[in-house]
């Protein structure tokens, strides 16, 4: 089955195809399809987008931070601390700025967010508004294909914060690492993720650029 339906009416179709849970006769068959005739579908629109639009930047922010944590209490943490300890102090020598906790959280963001999409691909968030991600064919997406699309989102923001810290604070002022502004970028950011998740609530450019698509549960 290559289509992108509803991610319950895709499962019901691949079990014609033989298979582990293929249908054992046909009035098996239209049983299931009775069952799903009352199903209620929910659309993949602006209202279902934006409880996703705000949990997901609290969500990953938390998972983030606990990595961090883990990482920073850990024996492993303790064991590669001598190194990040002279890593930071090399930094602030050249860039002459600090480089805390909060940059480092930001410049990670994308790796361990696209970690987490890639160790659970459908996404706790997309499962409470019972929305789907699926591929180009309607199936759910593979790990690699979440990863990657998780990667797309959250690249700008660690880019952004890679940038506040290697340009010259004479050209960011305030904006930079640090600095009084520093968050207004990141503001401004999330407006545009916020935008671009109304006005195309069905397929983000991170769907299109990941080959993604996003359907009813």
């Amino acid at each position: 089955v290559h289509a992108v339906i509803p991610l319950f009416a895709h499962e019901s179709l691949a079990r014609l195809v033989p298979g582990t849970r293929q249908y054992g006769s046909v009035s098996e068959f239209r049983e299931k399809l009775v069952t799903d005739s009352h199903r209620t579908v929910q659309r993949v629109d602006w209202k279902a987008r934006a409880p996703m639009s705000f949990l997901q930047p609290l969500f990953a922010l938390l998972v983030v931070c606990i990595a961090y944590l883990v990482l920073l209490f850990s024996g492993i943490g303790l064991l590669f601390q001598p190194a990040f300890i002279t890593l930071i102090e090399a930094m602030e020598e050249r860039w002459t700025r600090p480089f805390g906790g909060w940059a480092l959280l930001m410049l990670s963001s994308a790796l361990l967010c696209s970690a987490w999409a890639f160790a659970f691909p459908g996404g706790w968030i997309p499962w409470l508004a019972r929305v789907a991600i699926v591929d180009g064919a309607g199936a759910p997406v593979s790990r690699r294909r979440a990863a990657l699309r998780s990667l797309i989102v959250w690249m700008p923001v660690s880019l952004l914060a890679l940038s506040q810290l290697m340009l010259p604070k004479e050209w960011l002022g305030s904006l930079s690492m640090g600095g009084g502004m520093s968050w207004a970028p990141y503001l401004l950011l999330g407006m545009m993720y916020l935008g671009c998740s109304m006005v195309w609530s069905r397929r983000g450019p991170q769907d299109l650029i990941a080959g993604t698509h996003l359907v009813p549960r």
